[in-house]
């Protein structure tokens, strides 16, 4: 048979009872150039005679009698024996979609990826009942009903059989299966040609059906021969060795593989009895001694049993992302001469489409006292001062790093280039007069700007100071006291290489009072209750004892000037628990917390694949997509919140080679994020609380930026103040 397009192979033991579900799911395929290879593995029923008769009568079938006692073995005999483009598995008892395999086939052709994949069902088959563990039971004669597709369980797992490989890639990384007895061949497996493809892709409209037995058939207390697991990870990270990615990558999957240990050997702990717990501890630490830092305490399961790789959706909806071994992580792809001539032409003429560029307005918003105030994050690092000079050169600033990115991949938005206010100097009177006119008259309330001191040191502080002295300028604001170390991540450096120190002082409350009270006593300066707003960014920075001392004071210091006390918030950071914000508010005695989104979203969101062009480019792609569309803006909490969102954010300009973080976003989607949180805070704080924060006015080298630029002009100032407007007439977000 010449062209054959994928070559199926199904492992075939002891199957006689599914075997016909199974091959006329095969047989009727809508993709006619398959050829069908049975390895039939020393069955002893009536399998073989199955098999026969359906030979019989479609030449397509091959049928190989082997005595491999294992799925893997089996497997690797059909590899042995492909002639198609592409390779796909299907084990004997399970079923597919009549067009499962000219979808998949076409997907992969069509967007030249080395792996394709479609979403399981996973069935589980009792008394004549046909249902998935996620729906209950439901009588159905047909196993194909549509009902049973309407099941949700679309995670691409370790498994073979919902997947099509490229032959030849499989051949070239000599990608096999292990020849045990134990669930974790289909693992090893897809590891290997996961990290072997060029490009990988998902589709959810076509489905796998896998035959589950019920646990109470294979529900096993965990023995001594389940040690063998550890040798399979000591294969996998050999043949990892073997693919000369380089010693970055290479040493990210073994990190992620030695993660995934842990948590097998957490989860086999949990089902052994405890003297060969002990014992299984003892072994897997000898074997793997790194593991022990990823161990939890009490050995408890980390993530779900064997599950290798789940997916999610791109924007588009078509492209893999996986997540390895339960673990979130990108995976690199090496681009062709296709790939890299697209992007040529991309980095060439991206600038030419003003397809979203959105003029100004002649407009102005009309600010509403019932209406929350809308607060943007400030950056004044847009000027000459004496640790920029000292430390990256004369002339630098953010605009250094804002004008040198580039695209790191098709449709990346870089450079960031700034419009009507320009690269601008922050010495200069006039650009901070012109910032508050536009954020006026878009409807922005006030600035945040953040507020770099050091136990007495304070940087970057002239453009504050000029705004402190020059009360022409008509905007609230107040202060965000961005309490890190100064590090050389400034210019792509290393955030290890610190240049100021963060410490508290005994007397550091008194000198941090007597820099920020000018502020403070400022009526401009915002207040809640007469005490003014204060951001301390850092809570971990300082020993405990230090801090709730310094917080006491700055507090007694503020009502001896004057005021009722200080309305203290800070962030919500990456490594925090959006879910429990109260134990922070808590424990570090605030008046409430702020979201500054993106930080916080690693902990909810999964990395999205992206061709990156650029092989030393470090950094992950965040899908935000579905976080906005399913609104996971709103979660439970008993904490008191200030909602806040973000126009976009991209730090390739400052971090390229330094572990960036893009979310891509839009004006469109900015605008609903937006209206919904207006509507939220307008329904439940009271109206001296209603403030609203959007991260940032000025951001600009990390994409952060309401000032209008060259790709989209003023549209998210346009958003903004249509979301402002659009939300005056909505009742929506009560809490109950």
């Amino acid at each position: 048979m010449n062209n054959i397009k994928v070559s199926v192979i199904i492992p075939v033991h002891n199957a006689g009872k599914y075997l016909h579900t199974c091959m006329n799911s095969l047989v009727n395929q809508t993709l006619k150039d398959i050829e069908i290879i049975c390895i039939n593995d020393d069955s002893t029923d009536n399998s073989l005679e199955i098999l026969e008769q359906y030979k019989r009568n479609d030449s397509r079938i091959k049928i190989f009698n082997v005595n491999c006692h294992c799925p893997g073995g089996a497997r690797n005999k059909g590899l042995d024996t492909v002639s198609g483009e592409f390779v796909g598995f299907i084990d004997a008892d399970d079923w597919i979609d009549h067009d499962y395999f000219e979808k998949l086939y076409s997907l992969a052709v069509n967007s030249s990826a080395d792996i394709a994949a479609t979403s399981s069902v996973k069935i589980i088959r009792d008394n004549n009942f046909w249902f998935d563990k996620n729906m209950g039971a439901t009588s159905l004669k047909n196993p194909l009903d549509s009902l049973v597709k309407k099941a949700n369980c679309i995670t691409v797992t370790g498994i073979c059989c919902n997947k099509i490989y490229k032959a030849s890639m499989l051949k070239k990384y000599a990608v096999r299966f292990l020849e045990i007895k134990n669930p974790s061949e289909d693992n090893y497996f897809n590891a290997c040609a996961v990290i072997a493809a060029n490009k990988l892709m998902f589709l959810d409209n076509s489905s796998y059906y896998y035959n589950y037995v019920t646990s109470s058939e294979t529900k096993k207390k965990k023995t001594k021969n389940d040690f063998q697991m550890t040798s399979v990870y000591k294969q996998l990270i050999e043949k990892i060795n073997t693919f000369n990615m380089g010693a970055d990558s290479t040493e990210d999957w073994i990190g992620v593989i030695e993660k995934r240990i842990a948590n097998d050997v957490a989860t086999y702990c949990s089902e052994m009895d405890e003297g060969l717990k002990k014992e299984f501890l003892t072994y897997a630490e000898k074997e793997f001694p790194t593991i022990k830092k990823y161990l939890p305490e009490k050995s408890k399961k980390i993530s779900n049993g064997w599950k290798l790789f789940s997916c999610t959706e791109s924007e588009n909806g078509k492209h893999m992302v996986y997540s390895f071994m339960g673990i979130k992580l990108k995976i690199r792809r090496k681009p062709n001469n296709s790939d890299k001539q697209k992007y040529l032409n991309y980095v060439l003429n991206h600038q030419l489409d003003k397809s979203d560029f959105v003029p100004k307005t002649e407009d102005k918003h009309i600010f509403q006292n019932n209406m929350p105030k809308l607060l943007a994050f400030y950056l004044p690092q847009f000027h000459d001062f004496e640790e920029n000079i000292k430390w990256f050169g004369p002339g630098f600033s953010e605009w250094s790093n804002t004008a040198k990115a580039v695209p790191q991949y098709i449709g990346h938005y870089q450079p960031h280039i700034p419009i009507d206010v320009g690269f601008y100097n922050l010495e200069s009177p006039s650009v901070m007069k012109r910032q508050i006119e536009l954020a006026k008259q878009y409807g922005i309330y006030g600035f945040c700007f953040y507020y770099y001191w050091f136990s007495g040191q304070k940087v970057m502080e002239k453009p504050l100071e000029n705004f402190l002295n020059d009360k022409s300028f008509d905007m609230p604001f107040f202060l965000f006291w961005a309490n890190e170390d100064w590090t050389m991540l400034w210019d792509n450096g290393n955030d290890k290489e610190v240049l100021h120190k963060q410490e508290i002082h005994d007397d550091d409350a008194q000198k941090f009072m007597h820099d920020c009270l000018p502020y403070m006593k400022d009526p401009r300066y915002i207040k809640i209750d007469n005490k003014p707003l204060l951001v301390i960014y850092e809570l971990t920075k300082y020993p405990y004892e230090k801090y709730l001392q310094f917080v006491e004071e700055i507090r007694k210091i503020a009502v001896e000037n004057g005021f009722d006390g200080l309305y203290l918030l800070s962030t919500i950071r990456n490594d925090v628990d959006i879910y429990n914000l109260k134990a922070i508010t808590d424990t570090y005695k605030l008046d409430a917390i702020l979201e500054f989104f993106p930080q916080g979203l690693k902990t909810v969101l999964e990395p999205a694949f992206k061709q990156i062009i650029n092989p030393q480019f470090k950094g992950t792609y965040w899908n935000i997509k579905k976080f906005l569309r399913e609104k996971q803006y709103f979660y439970p909490n008993k904490a008191k919140i200030f909602k806040g969102c973000f126009t976009h954010w991209d730090n390739t300009a400052r971090k390229c080679y330094n572990h960036t973080d893009i979310y891509e976003n839009n004006p469109q989607d900015y605008k609903k994020w937006l209206i919904d949180i207006i509507n939220w805070t307008k329904k439940n704080k009271p109206q001296n609380e209603q403030f609203v924060f959007i991260n940032a006015w000025n951001e600009w080298a990390e994409g952060a930026h309401l000032e209008p630029d060259q790709k989209y002009g003023y549209a998210y100032l346009q958003a903004t103040k249509e979301a402002l407007e659009e939300a005056a007439k909505t009742n929506e977000y009560r809490l109950k």
